[in-house]
């Protein structure tokens, strides 16, 4: 039988894997056509975004951080909130045009290349961890992410119009706003990467750092 003295050491990556199926669940809810169904999309995200900051503070405080922990927490972060961009294209109350798909594009571009960079670094024995602007760009992308399901759940639950439309008209422009103020972020963050880690790119490629 396993017993929790067992499982505890695993409990922050368990935290971690758990929100794939969030996401998954997530865009599920957000396909239905319920009034209420954008709320519980809503709530199953902000338990993932919970569990985010949950995962990192239980392996800090039982010492139980890992490789696996490291790189998987920022894998699935990326995994979760592109998921959430993605669906957001193609579903109504979001992105209100076309255009908003360019900085999606941006921030697929960026997670891959870092993720690529990890990839280059864990071939020569290393780990490169989040940085910090790093962490600031997925929390402006999830901040991003809670007030444009807020707002679309709002609206859904509100079936008879009685709500007065301008303070969700200013909360659907504050998320739009820290959308892309999270694309320069992952921007800025992808370059200072890269400039960081430029020796180890020059020394995989086979050249030599001038």
């Amino acid at each position: 039988m396993v017993s929790y003295s067992s499982i505890r050491p695993h409990i922050p990556n368990i935290l971690t894997l758990l929100r794939v199926p969030a996401l998954f669940l997530t865009v599920l809810f957000l396909y239905l056509s319920a009034p209420w169904s954008t709320a519980v999309a809503f709530g199953l995200y902000i338990v993932a975004a919970v569990s985010d900051w949950a995962d990192g503070y239980i392996a800090r405080r039982d010492k139980t951080t890992s490789v696996f922990g490291a790189l998987f927490d920022a894998l699935i972060d990326k995994v979760l909130n592109c998921g959430l961009f993605i669906s957001f294209l193609s579903l109504p109350g979001y992105f209100p045009n076309n255009g908003y798909l360019f900085p999606v594009l941006l921030i697929l571009t960026r997670e891959f290349m870092v993720t690529g960079l990890r990839l280059v670094a864990a071939v020569n024995s290393l780990v490169l961890a989040a940085e910090r602007s790093g962490k600031w760009k997925t929390a402006v992308q999830m901040i991003s992410i809670n007030i444009l399901l807020a707002n679309r759940a709002i609206r859904d639950l509100d079936t008879e119009n009685k709500l007065p439309q301008r303070p969700l008209d200013i909360l659907y422009q504050t998320g739009l706003v820290c959308f892309y103020a999270s694309a320069i972020l992952t921007f800025t963050s992808m370059v200072f990467y890269f400039r960081k880690h430029m020796g180890l790119i020059m020394e995989s490629a086979g050249g030599k750092k001038e």
